[in-house]
């Protein structure tokens, strides 16, 4: 979604900061439910690459993309 459509919602200095750490912990909280990880502490590892990268990749398809969206360093 373009950057001009999205609502901005800035209820404290760094919000969507905030945002960004929520939804990854949810995704890392889903992968290690999933892998069911309790069992196989060597799996936090690969969840916490996985997390990473997929922060990656979803900031370089935002500078890729052209639609008003912008790489940060910080969203990752």
């Amino acid at each position: 979604m373009p950057s001009k459509d999205v609502p901005n919602i800035n209820l404290f200095e760094g919000f969507d900061k905030f945002v960004h750490i929520c939804l990854y912990l949810g995704f890392a909280w889903l992968l290690c439910w999933s892998f069911h990880i309790e069992k196989r502490t060597s799996f936090y590892y690969l969840i916490l690459i996985l997390t990473f990268s997929w922060g990656i990749v979803m900031e370089i398809f935002q500078y890729e993309m052209h639609l008003g969206r912008a790489f940060e360093i910080l969203d990752i």
